[in-house]
């Protein structure tokens, strides 16, 4: 494992909410008036906008952008009131102000946006992450395999590695083994494959 990249549900200013259940409320007492901007209903953050109308009983509006960058500057500009997107994409955007973060997807408080809450503390269980990970051929020696991991981790402690891995907003917690990663993997398998089902998804 190299890193996880939480999302970030994030907010206009202007939109009277200043936490998720705020803007569920909100949401719920005004349908209609809210609309998600998002790269589009089968991306990570389409698929988690989604599973957040259905999970907390809200009706968004899903707005899909060609892009991360024209989903945030419309928010930005008040044309959409939502955006979910990388936290990576947002940093800038909510140290400027000109986005007010209210929640995260990740399973815990995120380095950087420590006073943000996460989804799972208002929905326990509610919890999806981008995540970058280094494979190897079927097939490929255990040794070679346990190298280039203890390799790996070495470089993902380095001070230098890790202060830019968290520039980019992503979350680096070690490499943990090739045992801990199939682990992982699988868990996601199971997450992903029951939010589609949760939110009706048909492939094409």
């Amino acid at each position: 494992m190299v890193a996880k990249s939480p999302m970030v549900i994030a907010v206009h200013p202007g939109v009277p909410a200043k936490s998720l259940a705020e803007l569920i409320a909100f949401g719920k007492a005004q349908p209609g008036r809210l609309a998600a901007a998002n790269e589009g209903a089968k991306t990570f953050g389409g698929m988690m906008s989604q599973m957040l109308n259905h999970t907390a009983g809200v009706q968004i509006l899903q707005v899909p952008y060609n892009g991360v960058a024209p989903a945030i500057q419309d928010t930005i500009a008040g044309r959409t009131q939502v955006v979910l997107v990388s936290s990576a994409a947002l940093l800038p955007f909510l140290k400027r102000g000109e986005l007010r973060a209210l929640a995260v997807s990740a399973g815990r408080r995120v380095r950087g946006l420590e006073d943000v809450p996460t989804l799972a503390e208002s929905f326990p269980g509610f919890e999806y992450v981008g995540w970058f990970a280094l494979f190897a051929p079927a097939g490929t020696s255990p040794a070679v395999l346990q190298r280039v991991n203890r390799e790996m981790d070495r470089v993902l402690a380095d001070p230098e590695v890790a202060q830019r891995l968290f520039d980019l907003g992503l979350v680096n917690e070690g490499a943990g083994s090739a045992e801990s990663l199939a682990d992982f993997l699988r868990a996601e398998r199971e997450r992903w494959g029951k939010l589609i089902k949760d939110i009706g998804l048909q492939p094409e």
